[in-house]
């Protein structure tokens, strides 16, 4: 059985686990930092939005690098009602966590390469492989939620291009002007540019369960109900999040399994409402470089 060693390893390689990589290796250039992602990128296929308010300056003024879109403003529409919201709303997308992430020195990205089981200090990949490290970090999205009250958002999006331009000149983040379907539903759209713009099916549910055909079909009923042409699929992202309704956070912590130090989803670091996580993400990115040196147990 081949063996290693590093400071840090990362099981999973999400946002959270991304953004703790970079904190740690920028404030402690010296650190060994290992990231195990089951896909063949980190980061997956995501936009991660978040509002000005959502970081301090100083934390905005960090992740400046990352950041692809941003806008000073931004609507929420209801039938009956609308309101333009003069706050700024900013966009990173996964294609630029990756190239920053990979431009780092001293992160060993192993891509392709699911973890069979993991410890405080150790993590076994599904190849045998074992990398022994100081401290762990279990960052694989959500797991059994014994202890929570869950409903789930689930979204399907589209980024797209139309014949003519949209008209957006700001991200409209709840459009809930639309006929409800499967618990509440809205859309929301990030115009990238004139013509381009993110188009995304949202859906507060009981269930999990995410019809993709139909929600790609919703898009297409949609921007034909705007005056869009849709002439090209640029790309398209789909996923569920977790929104905590109600729980015994006492009980959720307390199973053998959660002595290995968790982040993101898997540590319920989400917002209870909205789902977002960014803002959540970066503040135990700083928490954790703020008082590295860690090992596993602490």
């Amino acid at each position: 059985m081949n063996s290693m060693t590093s400071d840090l390893v990362l099981a999973g390689g999400g946002l959270a686990n991304c953004l703790i990589a970079w904190r740690v290796a920028c404030k402690h250039p010296g650190a060994a930092i290992t990231i195990v992602e089951a896909g063949p990128e980190p980061g997956g296929n995501h936009t991660w939005s978040f509002h000005g308010g959502d970081l301090r300056p100083d934390q905005l003024r960090a992740i400046e690098p990352l950041i692809d879109y941003r806008w000073s403003a931004q609507k929420v529409a209801f039938p009956g009602f609308e309101r333009s919201l003069d706050t700024p709303y900013f966009s990173i997308r996964s294609g630029s966590l990756q190239r920053f992430i990979r431009s780092l020195d001293r992160i060993d990205i192993r891509t392709d390469c699911r973890v069979s089981a993991l410890g405080q200090q150790w993590v076994r990949t599904k190849s045998g492989e074992v990398i022994n490290a100081s401290a762990v970090i279990d960052g694989r999205g959500p797991g059994r939620s014994d202890g929570l009250v869950l409903g789930f958002q689930k979204f399907f999006g589209r980024e797209v291009r139309t014949r003519e331009p949209h008209g957006l000149t700001a991200p409209v983040i709840m459009d809930a002007t639309v006929s409800q379907h499967d618990g509440y539903r809205f859309v929301y759209l990030l115009p990238f540019s004139a013509d381009q713009v993110l188009i995304e099916d949202t859906r507060y549910s009981d269930g999990n369960a995410l019809d993709e055909r139909s929600l790609r079909r919703a898009i297409d009923q949609y921007a034909a109900a705007k005056g869009w042409t849709i002439v090209e699929t640029m790309r398209e992202e789909h996923g569920v999040l977790p929104i905590l309704l109600a729980g015994d956070l006492d009980h959720f912590w307390s199973r053998p399994e959660h002595t290995v130090a968790r982040s993101g989803l898997a540590a319920g670091l989400f917002h209870p409402t909205t789902g977002y996580s960014l803002p959540q993400a970066i503040a135990l990115a700083d928490e954790i470089a703020a008082h590295w040196p860690l090992d596993g147990a602490a």
